[in-house]
């Protein structure tokens, strides 16, 4: 069994609901099964904020990139890492989500 990394953005009034949009998103698209390889299969895993801060896309991305290396979310039981980006809409929050996938 393998792995591969995922990442997505999505929106919500809070990180919860944004996760929720995102997992829903993924498994249109992609299918919902096991070890599908995206996040889709996060669904009652759990969210885990990296910072608290609200980052640039850039910055965000580049915090990404850093844990990506380090193994640390999403392994097969691991919550999901979540990071706020600034939104571009009103009333939305913005929100990256990210971690490695069993596929």
């Amino acid at each position: 069994m393998g792995a591969s990394f995922d990442s997505v953005t999505a929106y919500g009034k809070t990180a919860e609901e944004a996760m929720d949009s995102a997992i829903e998103d993924r498994n249109y698209e992609y299918g919902c099964r096991a070890y599908c390889g995206h996040l889709g299969h996060f669904e009652g895993a759990g969210l885990e904020m990296v910072t608290s801060e609200v980052l640039t896309f850039e910055d965000a991305d580049k915090l990404m990139e850093y844990h990506s290396n380090r193994d640390e979310y999403g392994t097969k039981f691991g919550a999901l890492a979540c990071i706020e980006i600034k939104s571009d809409k009103k009333k939305k929050r913005k929100f990256l989500f990210f971690g490695w996938c069993a596929d």
